[in-house]
């Protein structure tokens, strides 16, 4: 039987390869496969937790909002470019608050684990604001200011020249 499984391996190892190589397909996604392996691990211990409700093991669930939340973060940058990781870099404190926030909600509801998930969540959403102010200051706010300045200088320098 092991045999039998190690040769569906190969099997399939080999047709991925020529695929890859062949097909030309884009290299952005062969380049970011990688990130499907957070997607499998989050989406497995999720299916850990909800598979069996008699067995309900809520320990499984935060390594799984941990693993979820990096794939998403890491999708986002695969997809929008990983120069979003100097914005994103918050998100990585979030991560353990949303598994433990998953472990509060369908779990035993330990009121403790709050205290975690609201320090985590709150360093989180102070940091991601800040980085998100600077984008919005920098790259939309005073680029508009630097705009409206210029075109109330016009205005005002036609003013002055229509008075002399």
């Amino acid at each position: 039987m092991k045999n039998k499984n190690a040769a569906v391996f190969l099997i399939l190892a080999g047709t991925a390869g020529i695929i890859f190589n062949y097909l030309d397909l884009p290299q952005r996604v062969i380049e970011n496969a990688w990130v499907s392996v957070f997607w499998i691990l989050g989406f497995a211990f999720e299916f850990g937790y909800f598979h069996d409700p008699a067995s309900r093991k809520a320990g499984l669930l935060v390594p799984g909002g941990i693993f979820l939340t990096l794939g998403f973060i890491f999708s986002f940058c695969a997809v929008f470019g990983y120069r979003w990781m100097d914005i994103l870099w918050p998100m990585f404190i979030l991560a353990p608050a949303v598994g433990l926030l998953q472990l509060y909600l369908f779990g035993e509801k330990k009121k403790g684990l709050l205290i975690p998930v609201g320090i985590l969540g709150f360093i989180s959403g102070i940091f991601l604001l800040m980085n998100l102010g600077d984008l919005l200051f920098f790259n939309i706010s005073f680029p508009a200011v630097l705009i409206v300045s210029g075109v109330l200088l016009i205005i005002t320098s036609k003013k002055k020249e229509e008075k002399e």
